[in-house]
């Protein structure tokens, strides 16, 4: 399979990109600036089958370039794993526009345009595979995670329509949904302290909890990358993928539902007379 991954630098998508390499895919890894890479560059120099491109989801011309270089050298696209992303903390009312604009850019708009990018040559080819990044913020809610939770729950939402309308043309779409992991996501949150407003202290103390969450998180992000894999590889891939054990009684029920009427929309979809 040829194998095109956006944010690839570390965590997740350094992570399944190896993985990918491992399995002998050719891979495209991508990130904003490959050179600060250290990480990504170690693992192009440990796999024939892993090459480099510099992608920006916010930048147009980066996907396009990406994009073209990866069907020049390949001929094709059959997966696109969705991986770059942003977080914010702060309580909603604080998260100023800006900010507010800079996670969907991102989280959301990025996506899609990677996305849109790719989607010609899958449909082109009558087949595909599109793998969303999300995270358990994506389907639950939780305070002082507002814009990056809201940036999540819209990318589910993009994922479940693109796969009503996609399978016609071959193409399937699944979305991973990974808890707390140890990986640099805490690190990069971008905080809004709300310093001198009466929500300055609870958001230092969520921010220092889900800190010391990630931190102690597990290490091992094979989980996640499973998932992924599984959703590329599986002739039936489901749409979800949760990866929080610790709230399967929670997500159990939601995501049935959820599942339920996602198998009612695709019966009746126009073109679609099963679920594929």
């Amino acid at each position: 399979m040829i194998v095109l991954i956006t944010g690839c630098s570390s965590g997740f998508g350094l992570a399944t990109a190896v993985a990918f390499a491992q399995r002998g895919d050719a891979v495209v890894a991508t990130a904003r600036d490959p050179a600060r890479a250290a990480a990504l560059q170690d693992a192009h120099m440990r796999f024939a089958n892993l090459s480099i491109e510099r992608l920006d989801v916010t930048d147009q011309g980066s996907i396009n370039a990406a994009v073209a270089a990866t069907v020049d050298r390949h001929q094709r696209i059959d997966v696109l794993v969705n991986n770059a992303g942003i977080g914010v903390l702060g309580a909603l009312e604080l998260v100023d526009e800006p900010t507010l604009r800079a996670v969907f850019d991102t989280n959301v708009f990025g996506a899609m345009a990677v996305t849109r990018g790719v989607l010609p040559h899958m449909r082109e080819q009558k087949s595909g595979r599109v793998i969303f990044m999300n995270a358990i913020g994506g389907i639950l809610t939780t305070a002082f995670l507002g814009a990056y939770c809201a940036s999540k729950h819209a990318l589910d939402c993009i994922a479940a329509v693109y796969d009503l309308e996609l399978r016609p043309f071959g193409v399937r779409v699944s979305s991973v949904y990974p808890s707390a992991f140890h990986t640099a996501m805490g690190g990069n949150l971008s905080l809004v302290a709300g310093e001198g407003t009466a929500y300055a202290e609870p958001t230092r103390a969520y921010f220092e909890g889900l800190s010391q969450r990630i931190a102690s998180g597990p290490t091992d992000l094979s989980p996640v990358v499973d998932a992924v894999v599984d959703a590329a590889t599986s002739p039936d891939p489901p749409l979800r993928y949760p990866v929080a054990s610790h709230l399967s009684e929670v997500l159990g029920p939601t995501l049935e539902a959820l599942d339920a009427l996602h198998r009612r929309e695709l019966s009746m979809t126009p073109g679609i007379s099963r679920p594929a």
